[in-house]
């Protein structure tokens, strides 16, 4: 089976991959395939583009009529909106999940929206787990290490974004995720937790090094 195809079914987290089993669906190739040219355009700062791929996979995702795998491509957009600091849009997904819920997908909504206190962190994506119990228990100068230890780049963006969203921006978790979208070439991800990290530092009195960010942010500039 191809590598796509297996990554998209861990996304949604619906359906199983195995040998011997028939061949993938067209839908679900071409829903993988349009929620990947989604992301990236999206984290790049092509947002006008990434919607129309959007709405592309949900076009696929539609023909399954399963309401699990399409509630988690709303949650996919939520949590690429979450990785660039944007609040998130979320009307879909709670109208779909209040008709037919699902732990999985509420879990990682929850976790998406905060606070995580109320993250069934059993339910919750394996790779958020350590850092939402982190934050429940309050252990928040572990934060940065955790968050390090998240091999995904766009998993760790998205985990980074829930911690800013709670108050906990400090120097090391801003800059990891500054130095993770800058490595993945993601301009709008880049942008905006440089704009972060600038903030930080004139707050904390450190023109120098604000001025050094703004001056990588000038040179982002057309």
């Amino acid at each position: 089976m191809k590598k796509r195809t297996v990554i998209l079914l861990w996304l949604l987290g619906c359906l199983t991959a195995c040998s011997g089993a028939p061949p993938t669906p067209d839908w679900v190739v071409r829903g993988h395939d349009r929620l990947e040219d989604f992301k990236v355009l999206y984290l790049q700062g092509e947002s006008r583009l990434a919607r129309v791929y959007f709405h592309k996979a949900v076009e696929e995702i539609r023909k399954s009529g399963n309401p699990a795998i399409l509630g988690r491509a709303y949650l996919i957009r939520m949590a690429v909106e979450t990785a660039v600091l944007e609040f998130p849009q979320g009307d879909e997904f709670p109208r779909i999940n209040a008709a037919f819920p699902d732990p999985s997908n509420q879990a990682y909504h929850d976790f998406l929206a905060g606070p995580t206190g109320q993250v069934n962190l059993s339910h919750l994506p394996e790779t958020y787990r350590a850092v939402a119990k982190i934050l429940q228990e309050g252990r928040v100068p572990v934060l940065a290490d955790e968050l390090a230890r998240i091999e995904n780049p766009l998993s760790r963006l998205i985990a980074t974004a829930v911690c800013l969203r709670q108050g906990h921006g400090s120097e090391a978790v801003l800059v990891l995720a500054a130095d993770t979208a800058s490595r993945e070439g993601w301009k709008k991800a880049l942008l905006a937790y440089l704009d972060r990290l600038e903030t930080l530092y004139r707050v904390n009195g450190r023109e120098g090094m604000a001025s050094s960010v703004r001056e990588r942010i000038r040179l982002m500039e057309p």
